[in-house]
């Protein structure tokens, strides 16, 4: 857990740091395909068509070695993050593209980030309901994205021929990308125009 001291030091980096990833996805993301932007209706996203998607290879940590290591601690952003969404940015490595519960989860913390008015206001919800918590799994906000995706994904393979669903794999990959390095000096390793190949 992180003392309150130490919360309230660290939530303005914390707010600071979402808003230039919201900030950068926004600028060189892409549009969600048609299946994503089914499933942020589902997910409660009321204006789906403003969220941009960036597809990476890796997601970084803060900057901020504080932060870093707080995030690393409560499990919230670490080396084996694979998928992140707040204000209308959704953040996906490549190779969890065929997750489709991952990325409905992501798309609930999208709805949060609607729902609590600003971007600012959710991550101080969010970061308090987890600070809080001994548990990854423990607080309302994150087991409301768990809970809503795995509900759905089980539906979906239940409803399906031999209970086999078609998640986003590499013959139906919305963004047709494959990984490549982050070059020196990004943030992330997918940008539009000469670091994109494929031109998104």
């Amino acid at each position: 857990m992180i003392d309150q001291k130490t919360f309230e030091q660290l939530l303005p980096l914390a707010v600071q740091w979402t808003k230039t990833q919201e900030e950068f996805v926004l600028k060189h993301g892409n549009p969600l395909s048609a299946r994503h932007l089914a499933d942020a209706k589902l997910a409660g996203v009321q204006h789906p068509a403003r969220i941009r998607v960036l597809a990476v290879d890796r997601i970084p940590l803060p900057e901020d070695s504080r932060l870093a290591e707080a995030s690393k601690r409560i499990g919230i952003i670490t080396e084996g993050t694979r998928c992140m969404g707040f204000g209308y940015a959704l953040i996906i490595r490549v190779d969890a593209w065929n997750d489709r519960e991952l990325i409905l989860h992501n798309l609930v913390h999208i709805a949060q980030s609607e729902r609590a008015g600003s971007l600012e206001q959710w991550v101080r919800e969010y970061l308090a309901d987890r600070t809080n918590c001994p548990k990854f799994t423990i607080g309302s906000l994150e087991e409301e994205a768990r809970r809503f995706a795995r509900e759905v994904c089980t539906a979906f393979v239940t409803a399906q021929p031999n209970g086999k669903g078609k998640g986003f794999g590499p013959n139906n990959n919305p963004a047709r990308v494959t990984p490549k390095p982050t070059p020196p000096g990004h943030h992330f390793g997918w940008q539009k125009g000469k670091h994109n190949p494929h031109r998104m």
